[in-house]
């Protein structure tokens, strides 16, 4: 059994949900079906979830009229393509009501709407995620995938249409964050214990290198669930980063395919890995970074000193994401737009008083990069081929950071170089093949 859950892309209009009808249609496992709302495409300019927050208030670049005037358009232009009038006046009355509702509620309305059009066209029976998506709390409203697993029980064997992005938080409507079906659709697999989540979209899967960066980046046949998540952190373009625990938890392997394209493989994602033709399975950059650096003669020797750095910037509300260290120093690396510029003073005075260092700097501008790969630490030459290849594009590394996982090396660039850097790893290790990296 598939669970199957189709983005907004590929919704985005009837030529679109005709595709989504054939693909579904072309495999009796697609038993489960989630949607998206419906998204933007080269002739509809706005995705139905930002004209629904313009209707919540929260989108203001387009007026409220607006909004109502092109929900009304969309959906009434999708329904009378399936001759769907009883479900378009519907939907019709009920954005006229929309001002008056909560704003998840408004925003959840999109995927809602969306299913149940997807099961007339379909004809398969729609079910609401309020009555199986559970939420609990914490700090915030969270998923409580154990409660929602033995809800969703009632589901298990059948076949139906569910929305994406959203669930119940006390008796209330509440949404995940954007591209929460994805989401979604993980919770489904999980529960309803699939072979295969298919995650659809208008891409033929996950490339080595954002196409922002690199001219048509080729994609990768396969990555494993820890090699996603170390890209994914690092800003990689995949689904939402949540989606990945109830997949991981189940052992469900995931593949991204083309809506487009339906016959291409696309990527599978999964707890082993698959053959690869290259020694790293994708190159993930990210700017906006800024490091400290703090040196101390005999720091190594000084019972708690890394903890009493990493106290200061908790102290300040700071969080860091590496801390690679020396003998006797020790750079913190961290977001460089999360109110840091604003706390250096302090920062420093309270490093000074506390640690007594010999030196305290500071770096801003700075790119992180992260090539990810099977076994990278095992693998010799891999960190050569990476330095000496930045080096000739006459790109300098500032620092470079590999925790105990084989999978990951982090390199610290000036961020005006960090595109150039990218495109240089990539050349090497995805286009410049040598036999020595196939496996």
């Amino acid at each position: 059994m598939k669970v199957t859950k189709f983005g907004g892309s590929s919704l985005a209009n009837p030529e679109q949900i005709r595709k989504v009808k054939a693909i579904v249609e072309s495999d009796s496992d697609r038993q489960v079906v989630v949607v998206s709302a419906p998204g933007k495409d080269d002739y509809i300019k706005q995705k139905v979830t930002d004209l629904l927050l313009a209707i919540a208030g929260e989108n203001t670049k387009i007026s409220y009229l607006n909004a109502v005037t092109m929900l009304q358009d969309r959906f009434m232009q999708i329904c009378r393509a399936f001759n769907l009038s009883d479900l378009e006046k519907s939907i019709l009355s009920e954005i006229d009501l929309l001002s008056e509702e909560p704003r998840d509620f408004i925003a959840s309305r999109g995927e809602y709407w969306n299913a149940q059009i997807m099961a007339q066209v379909l004809g398969l029976p729609f079910f609401d995620a309020k009555n199986f998506i559970s939420l609990k709390e914490n700090n915030k409203p969270q998923l409580d995938l154990n409660k929602t697993a033995s809800l969703l029980q009632e589901l298990k064997g059948k076949r139906f249409v569910f929305p994406g992005f959203y669930g119940d938080f006390k008796g209330q409507i509440a949404t995940f964050s954007r591209g929460g079906s994805d989401l979604t659709g993980s919770i489904l697999a999980f529960a309803l214990n699939a072979e295969l989540y298919e995650n659809w979209t208008d891409v033929n899967g996950l490339y080595y290198a954002s196409p922002k960066i690199v001219t048509n980046p080729k994609t990768i046949p396969s990555l494993t669930y820890k090699e996603l998540r170390e890209l994914t952190y690092m800003g990689f373009e995949a689904f939402h980063d949540e989606a990945m625990f109830p997949l991981i938890k189940g052992r469900i392997p995931v593949r991204i395919k083309n809506t487009n394209n339906p016959d291409s493989p696309g990527t599978l994602i999964s707890e082993h890995p698959g053959a690869s033709e290259t020694s790293i399975s994708g190159i993930a950059a990210k700017p906006g970074f800024a490091y400290v650096e703090i040196e101390k003669y005999l720091m190594n020797s000084e019972k708690g000193f890394g903890m009493r750095v990493l106290k200061v910037f908790s102290d300040l509300g700071l969080s860091y994401e590496h801390a690679p260290s020396g003998i006797d120093n020790i750079a913190v690396i961290l977001d460089g737009n999360n109110g840091f510029a604003d706390k250096k003073e302090e920062l420093t005075r309270r490093l000074t008083n506390e640690l007594n260092p010999d030196y305290i700097g500071f770096q801003d501008n700075l790119a992180l990069i992260a090539v990810v790969g099977r076994g990278m630490r095992s693998t010799p030459g891999i960190m050569s081929r990476i330095s000496t290849t930045l080096a000739k594009n006459r790109i300098n590394i500032e620092l470079i950071n590999q925790g105990p996982s084989e999978t990951n090396v982090v390199l610290g660039i000036a961020e005006e170089d960090y595109q150039q850097g990218v495109r240089a790893i990539y050349d090497e290790f995805v286009l410049n093949t040598k036999g020595e990296d196939r496996k």
